[in-house]
C-alpha cells in the first residue's frame, strides 16, 4: 500500500507519529509536552480512523466479500460493481491525504505532526495499511488507575463517555492497550510508562521525542516535565500548543480542557478503597494484562487463590444463566444481566 497522497509538498512531507493509549492514560499530558516543540503540530483528536476510515472499510471489505461469494446467484450491484479494491483505497488514501493535509496547515512551518486519539489504538493495523511510515508512540498507565480516573471523570466532564463502573472500565483499558500492543510488530513503535514521566524521568519524553525524529536532550525534557506538570496543568497556568482548526475554530477561542481533564494523576493506591470483589473482577478480566507490562509479578494483589477460584466459578455460574436466560427471555433475563454485570 502506498503512502497517502498529500499535496503538502510531496517531496518532504511532515512525519507523521500516532500517539495511542487508553483512555485516562496520560495521552492528552504527553501530546502538550512533545506539542510544545517548535517543530511539531498537534490537533485535537480527530478520531479519523476509528469513526470514518474503520467503518467504511470494514463495509467495503464486507460488501466485496459477499459480492464475490454470490456473484453466480445473483447480481452484481454496490460499489464492488464500480470499483475495484485498489481503486477503493485509492479514494480512502485521498481522504486520509486531505485531513492531514489540513493539520499541516494549522502551523506549516511544522515538520511533524503528532495525532492524538485514543480511540486509534484499536485500528493500529489500518493505519500502517494507509500509512505505513507512520511512527507509534503508546504511553501506558497501571490500568487500576485508569479505571479509577474513569469513574471520577464518569461524575463530571466525562459522564457522556467515561465508565462509571469498574467492569467496563477494566474492559475498556484492556481493549485499547492490547490492541495498541499490536504496533509493536512493526520497528516504528516505542512504549512509555506513565508512572515514570510522572516521576519526572526524562528519559521516555526524550525516546518519545526521537520517534518525532527530534533531538532534544535530557535537560531539555526535564524543564518541559517541570513546565507542563500535571499541577500546573491542572491550574491552566501551562498554555495549550493543542492546535484548533476547521468549524470548531470559528466556534470558540477557549483551548482549555474542561474543568477536572487534569486530575492529580495518582499513581498506586487506587484500590485501597476497592471492595474485594472489585479486585477480584478487574483481575479476572485484566490481571494477566497487568503482569505482561509488569505491573504486578502474579495474582495475588486481588486476594488468595481460594478466592479468585471461588470467584471463577461464580462468574461461570453467572454466564450460565445468562445464556439460559437470553434463551427463556422474561423477568430471568433482567436477573442474569444483573448478575453478568458483577463478573467479567
Amino acid at each position: 500500500m502506498a503512502e497517502v497522497a498529500s499535496s503538502t509538498d510531496p517531496k518532504n512531507p511532515p512525519r507523521v507519529v500516532f500517539l495511542i493509549g487508553a483512555p485516562r492514560s496520560g495521552t492528552t499530558w504527553l501530546q502538550t509536552l512533545l506539542g510544545s516543540h517548535d517543530d511539531v503540530v498537534t490537533p485535537q483528536e480527530t478520531d479519523l480512523f476509528s469513526t470514518l476510515v474503520a467503518p467504511l472499510q470494514n463495509w467495503w471489505d464486507e460488501q466485496l466479500g459477499r459480492s464475490l461469494g454470490d456473484q453466480e446467484r445473483r447480481r452484481a450491484k454496490g460499489l464492488a460493481a464500480v470499483l475495484d479494491d485498489a481503486e477503493f483505497s485509492g479514494l480512502m488514501s485521498g481522504v486520509i491525504g486531505g485531513v492531514f493535509d489540513a493539520i499541516s496547515a494549522l502551523d506549516p512551518t511544522a515538520s511533524v505532526i503528532v495525532e492524538k486519539s485514543p480511540s486509534h489504538s484499536q485500528h493500529v493495523n489500518l493505519i500502517a495499511k494507509y500509512m505505513p511510515t507512520a511512527q507509534f508512540v503508546h504511553i501506558v498507565r497501571d490500568g487500576r488507575d485508569v479505571v479509577t480516573s474513569l469513574q471520577a471523570a464518569s461524575q463530571g466532564w466525562g459522564n457522556h463517555w467515561a465508565p462509571s463502573a469498574p467492569k467496563r472500565g477494566a474492559l475498556m483499558w484492556q481493549r485499547n492497550v492490547q490492541a495498541a500492543l499490536t504496533a509493536a510488530a512493526t520497528d516504528r513503535y516505542i512504549e512509555i510508562k506513565y508512572e515514570d514521566l510522572r516521576a519526572g524521568d526524562p528519559e521516555p519524553l526524550q525516546g518519545a521525542f526521537a520517534s518525532c525524529g527530534l533531538d532534544v536532550d535530557r535537560a531539555q525534557c526535564a524543564s518541559l516535565l517541570d513546565e507542563y506538570s500535571l499541577t500546573r496543568m491542572a491550574e491552566g497556568a501551562a498554555s495549550s500548543p493543542i492546535a484548533v482548526g476547521g468549524t470548531l475554530s470559528e466556534l470558540s477561542s477557549d483551548r482549555n480542557e474542561p474543568q477536572g481533564f487534569f486530575g492529580k494523576g495518582a499513581t498506586g493506591g487506587s484500590t485501597a478503597s476497592w471492595s474485594s470483589r472489585e479486585r477480584l473482577l478487574f483481575d479476572a478480566i485484566a490481571g494477566d494484562l497487568l503482569i505482561q507490562l509488569g505491573y504486578e509479578v502474579d495474582h495475588a494483589w486481588a486476594g488468595s487463590s481460594r478466592a479468585r477460584a471461588m470467584f471463577a466459578k461464580r462468574a461461570a455460574a453467572a454466564r450460565l444463566m445468562g445464556r439460559i436466560g437470553r434463551r427463556l427471555g422474561s423477568r430471568l433475563t433482567k436477573r442474569s444481566e444483573r448478575l453478568l454485570a458483577k463478573f467479567p
